[in-house]
Order: structure tokens, then C-alpha cells, then sequence
């Protein structure tokens, strides 16, 4: 999947959700870049032509670390979404402006299964996740 499919799955209102966890698996991706990047310049800097990964510990494996570096790059108003609830009854769900984050990546998969079958309890907005894509698309690690 790239952005470009993330972008058309707004125009189905039950995928807005799916759209907005691939645009954040690519916030991801691009914040990996912007690590990888900055070890180079560091690398470089200290007269040295590699960089080393270590293990699971590392940042470039870390996926809030990831996201947080690509956030790092990007205008304030961008950093969140705003959720709401499908069913404004459902009072225990987290609703308003989230930052972009690990959390919300596990957050916005949540489902259960209602009498109508399968139900994400939240959707994002569609146009603050396709201005976050537009964005990304910007961006040059």
C-alpha cells in the first residue's frame, strides 16, 4: 500500500480508519528515513562511512520513536486527529484530538462485533487524514 491508496480509501466512509492506520504505517516509514538520515550526517561528521543498527533496543526499530522523528518534521496542527464515536452513546470511548502515536495506532483498530457484525467504535476525521497524507507526500527525508 502507498499514500495513494491510503487517499482513496477516504471516499468509503467505512474505511476512513483503515486509510488513516496505513498513512501512520507511512508516517512510520518516513520517520525510519529521517533516523537513518540523521545517524548519516552524524556518521559523516565524525569522519565515519558507515552506520551500525543495534539490536531491538534501537530506535530504528522502535516504532514510537519512528513516528515521533517524522512528527518532529511536521507542523504542529498536523500531529493529531480528531476522533469521534460512531455511536455518541458509547461514552467509555476516547473521543476529541489524539497525538499521532504508537497509541492511537493500537487505538483505532479496535473492534467488536455488534448486531449489524463487525464495528470500529471510532472514526477518524477524513480530511485532517488526508491533509496529513498530502503532507507526507511533501516531506524528503
Amino acid at each position: 500500500m502507498n499514500l495513494r491508496s491510503a487517499e482513496s480509501l477516504l471516499g468509503t466512509p467505512e474505511c476512513v480508519n483503515d486509510a488513516g492506520l496505513l498513512t501512520m504505517h507511512a508516517l512510520e516509514e518516513i520517520g525510519k528515513a529521517y533516523i537513518l538520515r540523521d545517524r548519516l550526517q552524524q556518521a559523516e561528521n565524525s569522519g565515519v562511512d558507515f552506520i551500525q543498527i543495534e539490536g531491538r533496543g534501537d530506535d530504528f526499530y522502535s516504532h514510537p520513536a519512528k513516528i515521533n522523528a517524522a512528527l518532529n518534521e511536521m507542523p504542529a496542527e498536523l500531529r493529531t486527529l480528531t476522533m469521534g464515536t460512531f455511536d455518541p452513546s458509547q461514552q467509555f470511548f476516547q473521543t476529541g484530538r489524539m497525538n499521532i502515536s504508537q497509541d492511537l495506532k493500537e487505538h483505532i483498530t479496535y473492534t467488536e462485533y455488534g448486531s449489524n457484525g463487525w464495528i470500529s467504535p471510532h472514526t477518524f476525521n477524513p480530511t485532517q487524514v488526508r491533509n496529513l497524507i498530502h503532507r507526507l507526500r511533501e516531506l524528503n527525508p
